[in-house]
């Protein structure tokens, strides 16, 4: 989570939004994993 977190605040402000966009839709994929396993 750190690691993301220093991405975004190191990407400007136009990238952000799409960057956040890609977290979830990561975070989404690693749930529905944990939930196969």
């Amino acid at each position: 989570m750190t690691i993301a977190v220093r991405k975004i605040t190191s990407e400007p402000s136009s990238n952000m939004l799409s960057h956040t966009r890609r977290t979830a839709s990561d975070a989404k994929q690693v749930a529905n994993k944990v939930r196969n396993h």
